[in-house]
C-alpha cells in the first residue's frame, strides 16, 4: 500500500479510529449522558476481557481532553450542566450526537433540531415522510442499531483495489491493475466486535429481492472497503428499502 493510500486510510476512519481512549469513551457513552467525571468513574468501574480497568484512575482528567476532541468532530455534544460536588462548580454534561433514540422517542424534536443546526436544509425537512421514517425507527434494524456502542453515518472513504473487482470482464494484468475507488456508506455499526453494512435504496420496487439482484456487486465493494479503512470484519451487508419499509441481507 501506497504513503498516500495510507494517509488516506487514516484519515477516511479517524472520525472514531482517533485513539484507543477516544474510541472507548466514545463506545461507552452509549446512548447515556455524563459528565466527564462520570464517565470516567463508569469507565474505571469497567473492565474489558482480559479483566483490566478501562481507565487507570476515575478522575475527569481521564475524559475530559478526549471528550472535547469528540466534540470537535461532531460526533459528541454538550446537552446541558450540572454541579459537580468535588470541584463545587457546574460542568458540562456530554451525549453521542444524534442518537437514533433520541429520534425513536422524539421524531419532531430532532428533526427540529438538524434543521436548526443546518444539517438538515429547509428544502429537506419539508421532504421528510415522518410517518415512514418513525416506521423505520420502530423496526427491528433500528432496535439494532440502537444496541451497538460504535455508529457511523455517511462514512467516505478511498481505498486502493484491483481493477477486477469492479470490472469482471477484465482478465490477467488490467484485472491486476490497482484503482482508486472513493464512496460513500450510508451507515456502518458494530456488532459483536464485527461490523454491519447498511445500504438505503429509495427505488420503487415491488419486491425487495429485486434490490439484492441490483446492489449486490456494490455491498460486496463497500465491504471490501470497509474491511480496508477499519481493520474490521464486516459480518453482514443489509439492503434497507425505504420504498417497502424493509431490509434484507446480501451474501458478502
Amino acid at each position: 500500500m501506497s504513503n498516500i493510500t495510507k494517509e488516506t486510510r487514516k484519515e477516511s476512519f479517524e472520525k472514531i479510529q482517533l485513539k484507543r481512549k477516544s474510541k472507548l469513551i466514545y463506545e461507552q457513552l452509549g446512548s447515556g449522558e455524563y459528565t466527564a467525571r462520570e464517565l470516567a468513574i463508569k469507565m474505571y468501574n469497567t473492565t474489558d476481557k482480559d479483566g483490566n480497568r478501562l481507565l487507570r484512575t476515575a478522575e475527569r482528567q481521564e475524559t475530559a481532553p478526549r471528550l472535547t476532541e469528540l466534540v470537535e468532530y461532531e460526533l459528541v455534544e454538550v446537552v446541558g450542566k450540572k454541579f459537580d460536588s468535588i470541584s463545587n462548580c457546574k460542568v458540562a454534561v456530554y451525549k453521542r450526537k444524534g442518537d437514533f433514540k433520541d429520534a425513536k422517542n422524539n421524531l419532531q424534536a430532532e428533526l427540529d433540531r438538524l434543521l436548526s443546526e443546518n444539517i438538515l436544509t429547509q428544502e429537506q425537512f419539508d421532504a421528510i415522510n415522518k410517518e415512514e421514517v418513525q416506521k423505520f425507527l420502530d423496526g427491528s434494524l433500528a432496535k439494532r442499531i440502537t444496541a451497538s456502542p460504535l455508529i457511523m453515518r455517511e462514512e467516505r472513504f478511498t481505498v486502493n483495489i484491483k481493477a477486477g473487482m469492479l470490472d469482471s470482464t477484465l482478465e490477467g494484468n488490467p484485472a491486476d491493475t490497482r484503482v482508486v475507488m472513493q464512496g460513500a456508506v450510508d451507515l456502518i455499526f458494530k456488532e459483536d466486535n464485527e461490523l454491519v453494512v447498511v445500504d438505503y435504496k429509495t427505488d420503487r420496487v415491488r419486491d425487495i429481492s429485486r434490490l439484492k439482484e441490483l446492489y449486490a456487486k456494490q455491498l460486496n465493494l463497500y465491504k471490501l472497503a470497509v474491511e480496508e479503512f477499519t481493520d474490521y470484519k464486516v459480518k453482514e451487508c443489509i439492503i434497507y428499502s425505504i420504498h417497502l419499509n424493509d431490509y434484507i441481507a446480501v451474501d458478502c
